[in-house]
């Protein structure tokens, strides 16, 4: 356990079938305008329901955590799984992704008709327009489509060619491809099959932007997962300008506060996280019940395509997660808990 001028750092008793919940918890633990949020909601349901409301536990553990004063002992995470309503089966096939959208999915749900009715959407939730445009008359189809997360690809479509970056990979994800030949499609306005291009554009930007490098593939001839382990570097600071496609002129400038690592050593597979406290800016390295000050160097050390050390251990980002930077907007944790969380819950300050 760790201690900065925003409150103590207190690790998480890892479960057995859910890896990513912990680094996924700490991450949303560490967001302002999250944990912000969280405490202004009051639950006002039965309290025989507490047990299996999503955001009345999440609620109920931040502010374990952040009440926890000198203990030093990690903190249990079973009552807020068990809100989820999921069978083992369930938690063992879930992964980073699916259990990010469920809390996110609770909350939009429990908030709905009340003061916090738009928090979750106006920070994750960002649009993208899918598009079909016909290459004779350039008339062009859209679906605008929500997104909470961008999942990017480490190789080029088609090819073994290799993303070197963070930046290659958004492009490639919004490269769009010509569709000719067999696959034409039917234009309205031409009345005859054409060739068309194919592809998306982001049309709005979230507050938060979550990326999630697609490290798994399935290799096409025995059909088992593979792990894609090559370099790809992200930056400090992230320009999405380029990508945009609105005609806003906001300043889409972001800030990298944490990653998500999937690592490998002689002593087993685990899953943590570096997550930078955006008032600070320390990065502290999350461990399940560890918790350690990191630095720029442990950063960049996951950027992958490094072979093992010596000790057979290495390490490569899954997700990341970055904040816009906005001072009209950005938040800072809050220093205490609100008194009434205190007074209903089984905390004591």
């Amino acid at each position: 356990m760790n201690q900065d001028s925003n409150g103590v750092h207190v690790g998480l008793v890892k479960q057995e079938y859910s890896p990513y919940l912990n680094s996924l918890l700490q991450t949303f633990l560490m967001t302002p305008e999250f944990r912000n949020g969280l405490y202004k909601w009051e639950y006002k349901g039965k309290k025989a329901e507490e047990a299996e409301s999503i955001p009345y536990q999440l609620q109920k553990l931040f502010v374990s955590i952040q009440t926890s004063g000198d203990v030093k002992s990690a903190l249990m995470t079973e009552e807020l799984t068990k809100s989820f309503g999921w069978d083992d089966i369930a938690w063992v096939e879930a992964d980073e992704r699916q259990i990010r959208g469920r809390i996110l999915e609770a909350l939009i749900e429990s908030w709905a008709n009340t003061d916090q009715a738009n928090v979750i959407t106006s920070l994750y939730q960002g649009s993208i327009n899918n598009y079909v445009k016909c290459l004779q008359c350039s008339r062009e189809n859209f679906i605008e489509l929500p997104f909470f997360d961008l999942c990017l690809s480490l190789h080029q479509a088609g090819t073994n060619a290799a993303y070197n970056s963070v930046e290659e990979a958004l492009r490639g994800f919004l490269q769009p491809s010509v569709i000719d030949e067999q696959c034409q499609y039917q234009c309205q306005h031409c009345d005859k099959k054409v060739n068309v291009k194919k592809g998306m554009k982001i049309k709005k930007f979230p507050y938060f932007l979550t990326l999630q490098l697609k490290r798994f593939d399935i290799d096409a001839g025995s059909l088992d997962t593979l792990e894609l382990s090559n370099r790809v570097t992200f930056p400090e600071l992230l320009d999405m300008n380029a990508y945009s496609h609105s005609q806003s002129q906001s300043p889409y400038t972001y800030e990298l506060f944490s990653v998500m690592v999937l690592a490998h050593s002689a002593d087993g597979d685990e899953v943590y996280a570096y997550i930078r406290n955006l008032d600070t800016k320390v990065w502290h390295c999350f461990k399940d019940e560890m918790v350690t000050v990191a630095s720029a160097i442990d950063i960049r050390s996951t950027f992958g395509g490094v072979p093992s050390s010596s000790n057979g251990s290495s390490a490569i980002a899954y997700v990341l997660s970055y904040r816009q930077i906005d001072p009209e907007r950005n938040q800072k944790l809050p220093l205490t808990v609100p008194a009434r969380l205190l007074i209903k819950g089984d905390v004591k300050s």
